[in-house]
């Protein structure tokens, strides 16, 4: 009996080169090897190889070395069997990792408008990171479309980019969008308004207009609005409110403004002008005079003043008419009163008649004259006031008749006053009194006739 023999039939090595899938980072050193055999195969025999390779690191490289670390024979086409076969590892190739491209995007903050179209990133958020890997979205700027306020309006950051230990491995959008908003300036808007005189009314004129916080090389302007008055009345100093303002220019929208705006104004007294009326008067031997009426030219609608007050007096004592007679101390009372200023002396004219008074007089009695001549003896005045000089004077006496009476009327007449205050009186021009013509003593003489003795006294007168 033969025994038999055993031995060992090795595998035979085959030899192989490798060509390695350029690659997207994806965090690790994995690679997609490709195995060509190039030696070792018997006869017709063919054998496939796979397996794995990694990149000598996981980052991004151009012509990095890829190393085969296994592999794993297959039969081929042609037949063969692969476990007659061994592949070593360790052979190497170059391929490229190319950077990841991830998603960057930013939020901005909203801000107050400011005249620029300056943004602030407000944060960073990367999209498509790896793992754990170290990579952050940073720097760049930011600039809202335009200055102008508006909701909503489009950021767009530029100059963004990677930062971190891994940042080279990623390739991001250096550029990036997202919306915010530019608020309104709260700017400060405030007016003067006019002084006015009194017009029975409220309104007031806003005379200037004035904005605080406007940014340099705006275009914006306080605009429209009605004033008032806090009430209709005379005053200095007085609140003035005005509604309804707002902005106008090119960049009034960018603005907010206070609608309403207080200052004050003075509301001064209307001028108006009062007159007076006097009463004629007897001369009284003073200049005092008496107002009989008020009235007032230039009050407003319904309102409620009169003229009030005062003393007159004439321009002199004297009885005259037309005379001048000036009324001081005038002014105005009632609910309206101190919304007008009034001329507080006020002319007028009225008369001074002459004071009636009563003259007499007293006329000498004389002898018979054959005439009626009569002649004023004494003359007195009966009213004359107080200090006055005045003085009956004048004038021509005759008796009722010729003949020799007692008692016989006599009647002046032509009579009148004299004096420095004359002219103030009146008085009658004429006068009666009564005196006496006596009868004219004269001398009688006669002659007689002669006779002859007739023993008696009885004579005839011749």
């Amino acid at each position: 009996m033969t025994t038999p023999l055993t031995a060992n039939i090795s595998a035979a090595a085959l030899t192989a080169s490798i060509t390695a899938a350029n690659k997207t980072y994806n965090g690790n050193t994995t690679a997609a090897p490709t195995f060509t055999i190039t030696g070792g195969l018997v006869g017709t025999e063919t054998v496939t190889a796979t397996g794995a390779a990694t990149f000598d690191t996981k980052g991004v490289g151009t012509g990095k070395t890829v190393t085969a670390n296994s592999n794993t024979l297959a039969n081929g086409a042609n037949g063969g069997v692969a476990s007659n076969y061994s592949l070593t590892t360790g052979q190497t190739t170059t391929a490229n990792i190319s950077a990841l491209g991830i998603t960057g995007s930013v939020t901005a903050a909203n801000k107050t408008y400011d005249a620029t179209n300056a943004a602030t990133i407000a944060t960073r958020t990367l999209s498509g990171v790896l793992g754990s890997d170290a990579v952050s979205y940073s720097g760049g700027t930011a600039t809202f479309s335009d200055k102008n306020a508006a909701t909503g309006k489009t950021v767009t950051a530029t100059g963004l980019g990677l930062t971190g230990g891994d940042a080279t491995n990623y390739s991001v959008n250096s550029s990036a969008t997202t919306t915010a908003n530019i608020s309104a300036l709260a700017i400060s808007g405030s007016v003067t308004a006019a002084s006015k005189t009194y017009d029975a009314g409220t309104t007031a004129t806003i005379a200037t207009r004035t904005l605080s916080g406007v940014l340099s090389g705006d275009t914006v302007s306080y605009s429209g609005g009605t004033a008032t008055f806090s009430d209709k009345n005379a005053a200095t100093g007085k609140t003035v409110t005005a509604t309804g303002l707002g902005l106008t220019g090119g960049d009034a929208t960018n603005y907010s403004v206070n609608t309403t705006a207080t200052t004050t104004a003075n509301i001064s007294a209307l001028g108006i002008t009062g007159g007076v009326t006097a009463a004629s008067k007897t001369y009284d031997a003073t200049n005092v005079a008496t107002i009989t009426g008020r009235s007032l030219t230039g009050v407003l609608g319904g309102d409620a003043v009169s003229y009030s007050g005062g003393t007159a007096t004439f321009s002199d004592k004297n009885a005259a008419t037309g005379k001048t007679v000036t009324a001081t101390g005038l002014g105005l009372t009632g609910g309206d009163a101190t919304n007008y200023s009034v001329n507080t002396t006020a002319t007028t004219t009225a008369n001074i008649s002459a004071l009636g008074i009563t003259g007499g007089v007293t006329a000498a009695s004389k002898t018979y004259d054959a005439g009626t001549t009569a002649t004023i003896a004494t003359r007195t005045l009966s009213g004359v006031l107080s200090g006055d000089t005045v003085s009956y004077s004048g004038g021509t006496a005759t008796f009722s008749d010729k003949n020799a009476a007692t008692g016989k009327t006599v009647t002046a007449t032509g009579l009148g006053l004299t004096g420095g205050d004359a002219t103030n009186y009146s008085v009658n021009t004429t006068a009666t009194t009564t005196a006496n013509i006596s009868a004219l003593g004269i001398t009688g003489g006669v002659t007689a006739a002669s006779k002859t003795y007739d023993a008696g006294t009885t004579a005839t007168i011749a």
